[in-house]
């Protein structure tokens, strides 16, 4: 007779991504700062084969405070947001990248942060709302990612969450303009072309013009683009 799924079979396979997300954004942040992985360590306060575990995602169960630590350590600070699809772990980049998109579209167009859905009880979240100005209907909702780990996944999370949330048919997904983040674009490019059909020059375009684009799209974002470059 199978076993019946219990919550328990859950947090685990929760817990084992979350480690793994962990390991990968350990990875992504040292790599953006610059640190050995000794050097990383060493600001976290643990060993240099702790902090491989952790990287690796080979820690199978650390606590709170070596995450924050070792968070902290490569520059990131730690947020748990709590979804339908399991919790989440959003950094200060993530912010960063919409403070990055707000300062480079028309100011026309009204920008709201940490927008929640409107279902009673649903704690899941958007990290903006584009308006083009008061009181208008139409919206376009924003997710930031400031680094991608299972692009399936947060494909599968962002469609739910579009069709749930039902004020818009049209979302932005903002992604830091980083090589290992367009090698995981180009990698599911198939998987995310229907989806998010226009691409991020485009979309520019029309967010520049205090103009909501008309379907869904990618924008990539440099931490400081170049002039004259604003993002690819």
């Amino acid at each position: 007779m199978t076993r019946r799924r219990q919550p328990v079979d859950n947090a685990l396979e929760e817990q084992a991504r979350l480690v793994k997300e962990i390991g990968e954004g350990l990875r992504y942040g040292r790599f953006v700062t610059s640190q050995s992985q000794g050097s990383a360590a060493s600001n976290a306060g643990m060993s240099q084969s702790q902090w491989a575990r952790l990287e690796g995602g080979r820690l199978r169960d650390p606590t709170m405070g070596q995450v924050l630590r070792a968070h902290h350590a490569v520059g990131l600070t730690t947020s748990l947001v709590h979804e339908a699809s399991g919790l989440q772990i959003r950094t200060t980049r993530s912010d960063k990248l919409i403070t990055k998109l707000a300062s480079m579209i028309s100011p026309t167009l009204e920008l709201t942060r940490h927008e929640g859905l409107p279902g009673k009880g649903d704690q899941r979240g958007w990290d903006a709302m584009l308006r083009a100005g008061a009181g208008e209907d139409r919206c376009i909702l924003v997710d930031a990612e400031d680094y991608l780990t299972d692009v399936p996944e947060l494909h599968e999370r962002l469609v739910r969450k579009l069709v749930d949330d039902g004020r818009s048919g049209v979302m932005l997904l903002v992604v830091r303009n980083h090589w290992r983040n367009r090698r995981a674009l180009a990698m599911h490019q198939a998987l995310l072309a229907a989806t998010f059909p226009m691409g991020s020059k485009r979309a520019l375009w029309f967010l520049q013009r205090g103009l909501l684009p008309p379907e869904s799209g990618i924008v990539l974002l440099w931490n400081s683009p170049p002039a004259g470059n604003p993002g690819r």
